[in-house]
């Protein structure tokens, strides 16, 4: 049985190329998730996604790239805090350290929090080679990525079917 998901990339793109910038755009997104075939990850479909709001490729710098960066964000800032709210809510709830590393809902809590170093649990990743593949989780990383690249930065909407 397979899952999906989707993943907002950002990625370099060389405008002076003669590939086309979309095109450019795709397949560097495509080749993110591509790379984690060799570590845990096998996806065996990683498309652009066609149903997503607007275009499916934008320029980081406009203003539908920045209303896709303020939703991502939003989204992954919301679930992690849920996520540590239950890992802290599991923790009170067991009373003792020793209770709670036998806590098998504590352990669940953590895991996902954890997750998110994993393309799985996360909204907007990192293609730009700073932390390549790595889930973007505040504005910092981002602004790093910005101020690290000369070259022109689009997102890209891809669906992940694992």
């Amino acid at each position: 049985m397979s899952s999906t998901t989707t993943a907002t990339v950002v990625v370099p793109v060389n405008p002076a190329s003669s590939t086309d910038v979309d095109e450019q755009a795709a397949d560097h997104a495509r080749g993110v998730f591509h790379d984690f075939e060799d570590h845990r990850f096998f996806y065996h479909d990683v498309q652009i996604d066609e149903h997503c709001e607007g275009d499916a490729v934008v320029a980081l710098d406009s203003k539908a790239g920045e209303e896709r960066v303020v939703k991502r964000m939003e989204r992954t800032t919301k679930e992690r805090v849920n996520n540590l709210e239950e890992v802290l809510e599991a923790a009170e709830q067991e009373g003792t350290v020793e209770k709670a590393a036998q806590s098998r809902d504590l352990f669940s809590a953590a895991h996902r929090l954890g997750a998110y170093h994993y393309p799985e649990a996360g909204y907007l990743f990192d293609g730009c080679n700073w932390a390549y593949g790595s889930p973007i989780l505040n504005r910092e990383h981002l602004d790093k990525i910005i101020e690290h690249h000369d070259e022109d930065l689009y997102l890209v909407d891809l669906r992940l079917t694992y």
